[in-house]
């Protein structure tokens, strides 16, 4: 069914990062490399890394002197070859000395994986013969949110193999499983088609340097877009996302927020204009919806910031309704979604 390329992006992951690698190590399918990202860590977290790495010949590794908190394809870059110390490297950097893409080193699928989550034994199993059996570019699978006090679910209805033409049709649905990237596999030579096309759209997205809210969901959208025929859903909980205090940095109201609300209303719209599909009234209302309620969330952060005084917050607030996405969802006046 073709070697699979793992990543997980770990920044003081000391005391879940075991847990993660060992639910790897118990998956079904065993033709896998496991790749690891150690985003400068100043715990243990390395350390684990370099131990599982020496026990291991399919586990690599490589590091960042800095925390870089980015999207899917941000933790891909680098040849990912190791250097005469046995540490991966990256072989080519850009002009701000961050690593360039570069996929020749990658199996045929590739997927990624937090560093404080595990997957099911038959995460690769499950996906991979459902891909393969269907030729599919990209398969993806439900999830459990792991709580201290519960679990929750979000499992798909039924397997599904859904066409470029077709997704539209069903956007809400579809969209509740298109935010993160740990719930897929990616089939690297359908990303591989057109990596000027990921180059330009995330240039365009990311040019103010708003790089850290809705990179993935993004991704997904773009690898859609730029290169599916086809992918496909299996109905079962594979991945476990464990869900932990929201930390400070979480809490605080970040500017570059506001920016990234309506770009990923943006991403959507031109995401269906790509599929040269009619967007409907429903898909407007939907996508707008999804604005809405982001900004929202926004407000809140705003409003609860104490680093901001009076003056400082209604300027925040003024600078989120002050754009025409904002103006055209309020006449929309629907809470459907809300």
């Amino acid at each position: 069914m073709g070697r699979v390329s793992i990543f997980i992006a770990a920044y003081n992951a000391e005391k879940t990062i075991i847990n993660t690698i060992e639910s790897i190590l118990k998956q079904t399918y065993k033709y896998f490399d496991l790749f690891i990202c150690d985003n400068g860590s100043t715990d243990g977290t390395l350390n684990i890394i370099k131990n599982y790495c020496a026990k291991y010949d399919f586990i690599s590794y490589y590091s960042r002197k800095f925390n870089f908190t980015g999207s899917f394809m941000a933790s891909l870059y680098g040849t990912l070859e190791k250097d005469n110390d046995g540490v991966i490297g990256y072989y080519k950097v850009d002009e701000y000395g961050e690593p360039v893409l570069n996929i020749q080193k990658w199996g045929e699928w590739v997927c990624y994986i937090d560093s404080d989550d595990t997957i099911q034994p038959t995460y690769l199993e499950d996906m991979l013969s459902y891909a393969n059996d269907n030729l599919l570019d990209m398969v993806m699978c439900g999830w459990d949110f792991v709580r201290p006090n519960r679990v929750d679910h979000r499992i798909p209805e039924k397997y599904e193999v859904i066409y470029r033409n077709q997704f539209a049709e069903r956007l809400p649905y579809y969209d509740k499983f298109m935010g993160p990237v740990w719930n897929k596999l990616f089939r690297v030579s359908s990303m591989a088609k057109n990596i000027s096309y990921y180059e330009n759209k995330y240039a365009k997205l990311f040019k103010d340097g708003v790089y850290f809210y809705g990179a993935d969901t993004a991704f997904n959208y773009f690898y859609l877009g730029g290169n599916l025929d086809k992918f496909g859903i299996v109905p079962k909980s594979l991945y476990n996302y464990y869900i932990h205090d929201v930390s400070a940095s979480r809490k605080n109201f970040n500017p570059m927020r506001i920016i990234a609300d309506r770009r990923m209303a943006e991403v959507r719209l031109d995401f269906l204009q790509e599929l040269g599909a009619e967007i409907t009234d429903e898909n407007k209302e939907f996508i707008m919806n999804i604005y809405l309620k982001s900004s929202k969330s926004t407000m809140e952060l705003i409003l609860n910031d104490d680093r901001y005084d009076l003056k400082q917050k209604m300027a925040n607030l003024h600078e989120m309704f002050d754009c025409d996405l904002m103006r055209e969802v309020f006449p929309l006046q629907s809470k459907r979604y809300l």
